[in-house]
C-alpha cells in the first residue's frame, strides 16, 4: 500500500497535463500512487495518458464535475494519506515529504495545506499566495482554523494533504458546491473534527488563465454557495455559539471579495454595490486600517478600464521583481524566504 495517494482531477486540460504529472514523478518523497481522474475530456487526453504507466492509474468517466471527480479518487485511493492537484497545477519537488512528515509527526491533523506560488498560462511567476505574514509552520485546532476560514477561504485544493481515514468521519465533497465553494465546505468540515497543520512554503504552483476556474467564477454563484456555508456554520449547534459573533465580519470579507471578482470581470457598477453592501454590514471597518482597502477597490470602480490595467501590469512586474524573477519559477530556491 503507497503511503501517499495524489488525486489529479482533469477536465480538457492535455496542454497543461504532462507539467502536472511530471511535478509528482519528480517528487524527494517517493512512496505514492497517482490517480488522473478525467473527467470526460473531449481534448487529446486518453491519447495522452496512453504513454503513462504505473505508478499513474488513469480513470475517465462521464462529465460529473469537480467534486464527483475528487470522490471518485478518494474512493480509488489506496494511500494513507491523499494529496490533490488539479491538472493546470505542479508539486513542487518537495510537496509530498513535506506534508508525510506534517502527519506523521501529529497523529491529530488530518488536514495540511501551504503556500501557493501564482504562475499565468506560460509558466511565468505572478506573485506569492500566502494567507499569513511570516511566522513559521504550525498546528492548531480545527475550531481555531475556522474563525480565519469563514472571513475567507486561504486554502488552496493543489497545496493540501488530507488524511484518508478523515474522509470516513466527515464524508466526501459535496456535488451541490462548485466554483471552489466545495473547497471552502469541506476544509470547514475537517476543521469541525480534526486538528489542521500550515505548512510555512511554497507547495505547489497555482495556473492563472482564461480557461481557469478561478477566472470563470460568477459572483452571484460564489454569494449564493458561500453564504449557505457560512449560515451552515452559524447556525451549527455545535459551532454556532462560537462564531455567530463574527457573523458581520464574515460577511463584510465575502462581499468585499465579491467585489473584487465583479472588478476583474469588468463589472464596476456591481463592484460598487458589493462594496455599498460590506460597508453596511461592518461599518466598523471605517475606523481601521481596512478602510484605506474598501476605498481603493471604490477608486478602481470608477477608473477608466485602461487604468485599471495598467496597474494591474505594474503590480505583477513589482511582484516578480520582489520574489527575485521575472521569467520563470524555476529557478526560484524554496529555501530562500521569499515575503
Amino acid at each position: 500500500m503507497p503511503r501517499v495517494s495524489v488525486v489529479i482531477t482533469s477536465y480538457n486540460r492535455a496542454k497543461f497535463l504532462p507539467e502536472c504529472l511530471e511535478s509528482v514523478l519528480s517528487q524527494t518523497f517517493r512512496d505514492f500512487e497517482v490517480l488522473v481522474i478525467d473527467d470526460g475530456s473531449t481534448d487529446n487526453t486518453p491519447d495522452l495518458m496512453r504513454s503513462y504507466g504505473p505508478p499513474v492509474r488513469y480513470i475517465r468517466q462521464m462529465n460529473q464535475g469537480l467534486p464527483a471527480a475528487r470522490n471518485r479518487g478518494i474512493e480509488l485511493a489506496c494511500g494513507e494519506y491523499i494529496a490533490f492537484l488539479d491538472s493546470d497545477d505542479a508539486f513542487m519537488p518537495y510537496a509530498l515529504q513535506m506534508g508525510v512528515e506534517i502527519f506523521d509527526k501529529y497523529p491529530g491533523v488530518g488536514l495540511s495545506y501551504g503556500q501557493m506560488y501564482v504562475i499565468n498560462h506560460k509558466g511565468n511567476l505572478m506573485g506569492l499566495r500566502t494567507p499569513y505574514r511570516p511566522k513559521g509552520s504550525f498546528v492548531r485546532s480545527g475550531k481555531e482554523e475556522i474563525k480565519g476560514l469563514i472571513m475567507g477561504n486561504y486554502i488552496t485544493g493543489s497545496a493540501t494533504m488530507v488524511r484518508s481515514r478523515c474522509f470516513e468521519a466527515v464524508g466526501l465533497f459535496d456535488n451541490t458546491f462548485r466554483q471552489g465553494s466545495e473547497d471552502f465546505e469541506m476544509w470547514i468540515r475537517l476543521a469541525k473534527k480534526h486538528d489542521v497543520a500550515y505548512i510555512d512554503k511554497p507547495l505547489a504552483k497555482y495556473r492563472i488563465h482564461a480557461q481557469s476556474m478561478s477566472a470563470r467564477r460568477d459572483p452571484e454563484e460564489v454569494q449564493w454557495t458561500h453564504t449557505l456555508i457560512l449560515e451552515s456554520v452559524f447556525n451549527d449547534t455545535e459551532l454556532g455559539e462560537t462564531y455567530r459573533p463574527l457573523r458581520a465580519k464574515a460577511y463584510y470579507h465575502l462581499y468585499s471579495r465579491l467585489a473584487e471578482i465583479a472588478i476583474s470581470k469588468g463589472d464596476k457598477k456591481k463592484s460598487r454595490s458589493y462594496i455599498t453592501k460590506a460597508l453596511g454590514i461592518y461599518p466598523q471597518v471605517l475606523l481601521g486600517a481596512g478602510a484605506l482597502e474598501l476605498l481603493y477597490m471604490l477608486a478602481r470602480t470608477m477608473l477608466p478600464t485602461r487604468f485599471v490595467d495598467f496597474q494591474h501590469r505594474v503590480k505583477t512586474h513589482l511582484a516578480e521583481m520582489a520574489l527575485g524573477n521575472r521569467n520563470s519559477i524555476k529557478t526560484l530556491d524554496p529555501k530562500v524566504n521569499q515575503r
